[in-house]
């Protein structure tokens, strides 16, 4: 025996870990000296493992489809027509129905705010009509795209205008891209400007959609949102204004909702990997997509993760939208082990490992993780057999 290991084993109280609670069992060397002796079964021990260790938490969930966002008409009208909750709306497909005409879901990031069109350059051609007619140069006219709330004059109300005062920006960029994707000519130009080429695209969408045919767009005629949706709920019935809030609706992907405290919500920013336990027990690879301070049910602040599945189809075999999120912390790799209810405190300070003789070895402790706790020390080796006080 080591002068080490001989120090340790002499005359020395262990305290065995109960658990990481902090309940401590003490048993003193001599306890029980006075009762008869009787021959007794070797203590039980377990292997010194190398393993990896993960700081885990796991925490209660909802999957669901996120939170709804509110789409609102707008310009004049009557609605004449709307969705049923659970319907999913892709991109170019009707939303809601206006006076018996279509408004079109378009996704991008810059709602329309204004009515685009191509004015006649001044001086030149004969205009338009004021009904939507082109003029002998090839423009698309000055009259209004008919939608509710129109001006009528063609002119864009507001908004960036190139040089010639065409519109441009945002807005402009999300109509063509929407109109390239659906199928739709819009010139070979890749900045977002509203020319001849865009007007004629959208009278080619006007005319397939039922809309008077200008070459004008107008903003009422469709809704941007950043993806396809599918309708939560609806607000009004047919016959309600069209000018107001009409409908919810959320993403078409599950996505898991988990509410935690500020320190988990700066612990596991966007980005992070998670896993998504089902209520069968499946387990689903995940990432934290979002993150946001809110206020709790008691005023204090909390953090609400949003989590999406690396593949979301795995959330489709869920048979509740009760969930949990198995969040992953400090780890440690390939590191030796022993379980917690191994592992001795010494009385005077520090903690050991017994041998099935009553050696006692010298241990530091690392991370505490899944029962098991990491040893590392003199003595101590992958294999070597230790005290289960289990």
């Amino acid at each position: 025996m080591s002068r080490r290991r001989r120090a340790l084993a002499v005359g020395v109280a262990a305290v065995v870990v109960a658990g990481l609670g902090g309940a401590w069992l003490v048993l003193p060397r001599g306890a029980g000296a006075g009762a008869p002796a009787a021959t007794s079964a070797p203590p039980p021990t377990v292997a010194v493992v190398r393993t990896d260790l993960a700081d885990r938490q796991v925490v209660p969930a909802v999957l669901g489809f996120g939170t709804p966002t509110t789409v609102s008409g707008h310009g004049t009208g009557t609605v004449t027509a709307l969705p049923a909750p659970g319907t999913v709306v892709n991109a170019g497909q009707t939303l809601y129905r206006v006076d018996d005409r279509p408004v079109t879901l378009f996704v991008g990031a810059t709602p329309f705010f204004r009515t685009l069109s191509v004015a006649p350059p001044p001086g030149g051609g004969s205009g338009g009509s004021g009904d939507g007619s082109s003029g002998s140069d090839g423009s698309d006219g000055s009259g209004g795209s008919g939608g509710p709330g129109g001006s009528g004059d063609g002119a864009s109300s507001s908004g960036a205008v190139d040089v010639q005062g065409r519109p441009t920006g945002g807005d402009v960029a999300v109509l063509k891209a929407n109109l390239e994707a659906l199928g739709y000519p819009v010139g070979t130009r890749t900045d977002p400007v509203y020319t001849q080429a865009v007007a004629a695209g959208v009278r080619a969408w006007q005319k397939d959609t039922g809309l008077p045919v200008t070459g004008s767009f107008d903003p009422a005629w469709a809704v941007v949102l950043p993806t396809s949706v599918r309708v939560e709920a609806v607000s009004v019935a047919p016959g309600a204004d069209a000018d107001g809030p009409l409908m919810t609706v959320t993403p078409t992907t599950r996505l898991v909702t988990v509410t935690l405290s500020p320190v988990q919500g700066a612990a596991f920013p966007v980005g992070t990997a998670v896993t998504v336990l089902l209520a069968d027990g499946t387990r689903v690879p995940a990432t934290v997509a979002a993150v946001a301070t809110t206020q709790g049910p008691d005023g204090t602040a909390q953090a609400t993760a949003t989590v999406t599945a690396d593949d979301p189809a795995a959330l489709d075999a869920a048979t509740s939208d009760a969930v949990r999120v198995e969040l992953t912390g400090q780890t440690r790799s390939q590191v030796l082990a022993v379980p917690v209810s191994a592992l001795l405190a010494l009385a005077g300070g520090g903690y050991a490992l017994q041998e099935a003789d009553g050696t006692l070895v010298a241990v530091t402790t690392g991370l505490f993780a899944d029962g098991l706790v990491e040893v590392s020390g003199d003595g101590v080796v992958e294999g070597q057999q230790v005290v289960d006080a289990r």
